[in-house]
């Protein structure tokens, strides 16, 4: 599932730990994980709306040309803009 800039990113919030989704962030993350918890920030590491965020274990990175090569190219299931 890719999340767009603005609100679709706020979903990650609200992904519960037993559903198996793999998130995909517009700016180049494949296994992005959920807003980082207390003061657990990683500057290096963020989501399509420049905000901070967490990777999931076995998560890749990769242009944002790439990113959008993945959504246009019919290899995510789904899109939130």
């Amino acid at each position: 599932v890719n999340l767009g800039a603005g609100l679709p990113v706020a979903s990650a919030s609200y992904v519960s730990k037993d559903v198996n989704l793999m998130l995909q962030s517009s700016n180049g993350i494949l296994g992005m994980g959920p807003p980082p918890a207390g003061g657990h920030v990683n500057p290096f590491v963020t989501d399509a709306a420049g905000q901070p965020a967490t990777v999931e274990q076995g998560s890749s990175f990769f242009s944002s040309s790439q990113s959008f090569e993945m959504i246009r190219g019919g290899h995510l299931d789904l899109t939130m803009l």
